[in-house]
């Protein structure tokens, strides 16, 4: 059961958290313009300035497109048929996320963000962070599952496929059984038939060779 579902509630807490913010990064938001903008600032005082900027290499919109690309992929990776994206994505997100919480820890950005009227958060953007970063983790650690039957949604569909071949099963070996019992039946018919031509064939020869 927790290995049906667990990956379920992973992928679904890495893609709600992370499906949102491209919404924020992508209309230019206050509270993105101040993290960005904190960023910049930051990275200017070693030299690396517009690395945070709307034209960087990290700019708000790349950050953005990386985080709707993961969420996409562990939606995607939903059906089973798709399981293969869901470390994609979870790995998408790990080093998404591993760079924002450096971000929060190491920057003047801090763990509490302000708000556009003025507020702090509490660190509820840093708390949703951790959240994913454990989400990703896991999900990467998980093992995958060791047969097709382990990936579906639905347990009881399962066990009404394992029904179904276990009736395959005994339908084929009484098939089987009623095969060789018919052999059996058919051997025992032309023994008993060779006998007694051959009873048959010797009094022929008998009677034959009898002196007239």
């Amino acid at each position: 059961m927790v290995r049906t579902y667990a990956p379920i509630v992973l992928t679904l807490c890495i893609a709600l958290v992370f499906i949102q913010p491209p919404f924020f990064k992508f209309t230019n938001s206050p509270e993105t313009q101040y993290i960005f903008g904190t960023l910049d600032a930051w990275a200017g005082g070693f030299g690396f300035s517009g690395l945070f900027a709307p034209h960087g290499i990290f700019s708000q919109y790349v950050i953005g497109s990386a985080e709707l690309i993961a969420s996409t992929l562990q939606l995607a990776a939903l059906p089973p048929a798709l399981y293969w994206l869901r470390p994609i994505g979870a790995l998408m997100a790990f080093a998404v996320i591993s760079g924002a919480i450096l971000f929060h820890l190491l920057t003047p950005l801090g763990v509490s963000l302000l708000n556009a009227d003025g507020t702090h958060d509490g660190g509820l953007l840093f708390g949703l962070a951790c959240g994913v970063w454990v989400s990703a983790a896991t999900s990467l650690a998980a093992k995958p599952p060791k047969s097709r039957a382990e990936t579906r949604k639905y347990p009881r569909f399962c066990a009404t496929h394992s029904e179904g071949t276990q009736r395959y099963r005994n339908r084929r070996n009484g098939w089987c059984a009623t095969q060789s019992a018919a052999n059996r039946s058919r051997a025992d018919s032309a023994a008993i038939q060779g006998k007694y031509s051959g009873k048959w064939a010797s009094g022929a020869w008998n009677l034959a060779s009898r002196p007239m």
